[in-house]
């Protein structure tokens, strides 16, 4: 079953806001430290209720909230790209980048 991670994503940002009662519609600046850094960081060991609708139908369930900051850092970690800088896999072999500019001169040299 293939995830709509837009669907996730607002989900759990749901579960966040109700979690710290406060809106989506909340201008960032507005919100309260503690759901800023929520959002950021993670809601601790805190258990939220999310819940996912699709076309297809809902689904809930009960979990933490890893946060925005920790997900990404899990994710580059996990990533092809990592793994092949640490020199895992020899399946890793890509082509080379092309050089970067040379300072000053011109954008039409850089192709």
């Amino acid at each position: 079953m293939e995830q709509d991670h837009g669907l996730v994503y607002t989900g759990q940002l749901r579960a966040v806001a109700t979690h710290f009662k406060v809106s989506l519609d909340t201008p960032w600046k507005q919100l309260p430290a503690k759901a800023r850094r929520a959002v950021l960081y993670g809601a601790g060991d805190a258990e939220l209720k999310f819940r996912y609708k699709s076309k297809t139908g809902r689904f809930d369930y009960q979990g933490v909230y890893e946060g925005v900051i920790p997900n990404l850092e899990r994710r580059f970690r996990d990533s092809e790209s990592t793994r092949c800088a640490s020199g895992s896999p020899p399946t890793c072999a890509r082509a080379p980048a092309a050089p970067a500019p040379a300072r000053g001169s011109s954008p039409r040299r850089w192709r």
